[in-house]
């Protein structure tokens, strides 16, 4: 036991020397808890230290307590998964061809409202403006057809526990999953709100750590608008898993492998994604302006993580992966900061690794430029620079394919050679994600 603290102790070390994680993490198994721990600042400005306390938004885990939502009124006979939701939301044009399941597992179609031309991050909006929205566009597909991950399910979900129980989903919570179980630091995060405890959120740019973009609530409804902090979480996890919350049964539904989710290697289930049938691990992740969050549990060994980070680019899917290979005996060989095998060959060559770069899958774009005969790139995942751009520098050179990574925080480029030694292709690692880029200009 002792060893395995010793090596969390060495592994998490590595991360923040590397100034590469700012957060809390918990590590537990059936015996309690096995590591936890606080690391960087809650507070960069006054130098306010994280705690195993300190709380944190965990962005899209909220899906999980709406989930849990619905199967509380499910086990109240207030509805059937089946249902279609036009009894509920009567005014959503496609409301008749959705069922509450396929909300739940992102099977609906229903589109992402969060990545339409209108939406801006920092506006403040309503239920009935999302709805607007949703109502001016057709589906992406067939419902049933497919999975495809959109925050529009889970607030149409959370306004079908409103319209059921005639509460506000915050009362909801409160009343039938917070006051049970005791989850007294836990609850809606309103940007008006003083809420003693939260870390700031944090980001970083070229110059280094910086305050996140401005965030307003208001537009993660029902599927990323909660707080928490890392004992919290422990203790919905394990009364959640004890059929305390919702009964065994139940759980079961919610655990069930519905959609294979091809880049998490696991299948969506309500709130969650699982890895097999019966469930023997459950996952889930959450991101927002300033926020990380991952969880992990094997259901089986009754074992988990749980990380939460208030910067924006801390790689808790990388963290979490070493932590893995530590409890399960294993060394861990992930990658914390990569360092130069060498000096590029052809420094030439350094004028055809610029350009804009688009992603086919994702639509997202970056430009990478040449300044001093140092690359420096405008965006990263959803970072932005501010004031500076992000320094990218020389990590190795192969036969076909040169890397360089960035200077202050995850993200690694693979930039691939072609016959005519210009570059027009490269792959965007970022945390577990593995990206395709075209040049396009």
């Amino acid at each position: 036991m002792n060893l395995i603290k010793d090596k969390l102790t060495n592994y998490m070390d590595s991360w923040v020397k590397a100034d590469r994680f700012s957060g809390s993490l918990l590590v537990y198994n059936r015996n309690g808890i096995l590591f936890e721990k606080g690391y960087g600042y809650a507070n960069e400005q006054y130098k306010v230290i994280n705690t195993i306390e300190t709380k944190y938004r965990i962005g899209s885990f909220t899906k999980q307590f709406t989930a849990v939502s619905i199967l509380i009124l499910y086990e109240k006979d207030k509805l059937k998964l089946e249902d279609r939701i036009t009894q509920y939301i009567p005014n959503y044009i496609h409301s008749e061809n959705i069922s509450i399941h396929q909300l739940l597992c992102h099977t609906s179609g229903v589109p992402e409202h969060t990545s339409f031309e209108e939406y801006k991050i920092s506006e403040r909006i309503s239920v009935d403006t999302i709805l607007e929205r949703l109502n001016k566009r057709e589906l992406n597909f067939n419902p049933g057809e497919r999975f495809e991950y959109s925050n529009s399910n889970y607030a149409l979900l959370a306004q079908i526990v409103e319209a059921i129980s005639g509460l506000g989903i915050e009362d909801f919570y409160q009343q039938y999953i917070f006051t049970p179980i005791g989850l007294e630091n836990t609850g809606l995060s309103k940007n008006e709100d003083i809420n003693i405890g939260l870390a700031q959120a944090y980001s970083y740019s070229g110059q280094g750590i910086i305050h996140a973009d401005y965030y307003d609530m208001s537009g993660a409804y029902g599927s990323g608008f909660l707080y928490s902090n890392a004992k919290d979480i422990l203790k919905w996890i394990k009364d959640l898993l004890n059929g305390k919350i919702i009964g065994l049964d139940t759980l079961k539904k919610m655990l069930t492998p519905y959609e294979f989710v091809c880049y998490l290697n696991a299948y969506a289930g309500y709130g969650c994604f699982v890895r097999g049938e019966p469930a023997e691990e459950m996952c889930a992740s959450g991101f927002i302006s300033g926020y990380t969050f991952n969880i992990w549990v094997d259901i089986q060994k009754d074992c988990g993580v749980i990380i939460l980070s208030n910067n924006d680019t801390t790689a808790s899917g990388r963290i979490l992966e070493g932590i893995q290979s530590i409890i399960s005996g294993k060394e861990p060989l992930v990658e914390v900061k990569p360092v130069a095998t060498g000096e590029m060959k052809n420094k030439d060559q350094l004028i055809s690794m610029t350009g804009k770069f688009n992603c086919p899958y994702t639509g997202a774009e970056f430009t990478i430029s040449l300044e001093n005969n140092e690359l420096y790139i405008d965006r990263l995942w959803a970072q932005e620079y501010k004031g500076e751009k992000f320094k990218i520098s020389y990590v190795e050179e192969e036969e076909d394919q040169i890397t360089y990574a960035c200077d202050v925080c995850d993200g690694k480029f693979i930039f691939t050679k072609s016959m005519d030694t210009d570059i027009k292709e490269l792959i965007y690692i970022y945390d577990i994600f593995s990206l395709p880029y075209t040049k396009v200009e």
